[in-house]
């Protein structure tokens, strides 16, 4: 592979990097729960939440994606268990848990049983084009400023 979009934070050694794009988190919450009741919270609001989580992504994914640990030193209330996306989601409409995903997520994702609220208080989601140190590939190069012309940077 000469080229691949990544999500922050993650394992690039070797490879070059540049963020092109970023994408604010979102709470996920089953759209009884009171949170869904707002248009933004902040993280200390999902203090007291349960937080679907997985051990199919390394741990130090899942704490990114969960706050571990919250600005206070606080460690999430960890929830159930969930093996990929619809698993997760069928928990947060259950209404036994809450998620973080990113802003895409609402979209592809949407339910009428879930809510998505902004979270505006934790850093964004970064993505990346990432390609090999040694890369000498045109193509490559090409593509690069292609997506760099698009993302504006």
């Amino acid at each position: 592979m000469d080229t691949a979009f990544v999500w922050l934070p993650a394992d690039t050694s070797g490879l070059r990097t540049e963020v092109v794009a970023l994408e604010h988190r979102l709470v996920g919450v089953a759209a009884t729960h009171p949170l869904a009741a707002r248009s933004a919270v902040t993280i200390a609001d999902l203090r007291d939440e349960p937080l679907v989580w997985t051990r199919k992504a390394p741990r130090h994914w899942v704490d990114w994606w969960a706050v571990n640990p919250r600005p206070d030193g606080s460690e999430p209330v960890w929830g159930p268990e969930n093996d990929n996306v619809e698993e997760m989601l069928d928990h947060v409409a259950a209404g036994a848990a809450v998620c973080i995903g990113p802003a895409s997520m609402a979209a592809y994702y949407a339910r009428p049983d879930l809510a998505w609220r902004p979270i505006t208080d934790i850093p964004p989601l970064r993505i990346a084009l990432a390609r090999p140190v040694t890369c000498t590939n045109p193509l490559v190069t090409a593509f690069t400023e292609v997506v760099r012309e698009l993302a504006g940077t």
